[in-house]
């Protein structure tokens, strides 16, 4: 947190969370088509749930964190 000179400490912003544990789901057309919307408008990769590579590029360093983004972009 920062102090501006003279001012009282500020308070961190309360953050909202989505009802439901997994989020929101979108259905295979949606993901389809949010998928190939950005395949051509980023120079980088573009992972779904159907790519091969998908559940190596979703892991991440914590083992007891698992999660199932729509998407991956690299």
């Amino acid at each position: 947190m920062r102090r501006d000179s003279g001012s009282k400490q500020r308070t961190p912003k309360k953050m909202t969370r989505m009802t439901g544990d997994q989020g929101a789901v979108l259905t295979a057309a949606a993901d389809q088509a949010l998928a190939d919307g950005l395949r051509s408008s980023l120079r980088g990769e573009v992972i779904d749930r159907g790519h091969p590579g998908y559940d190596e590029a979703r892991a991440v360093w914590n083992g007891l964190i698992d999660r199932r983004p729509a998407l991956i972009a690299r």
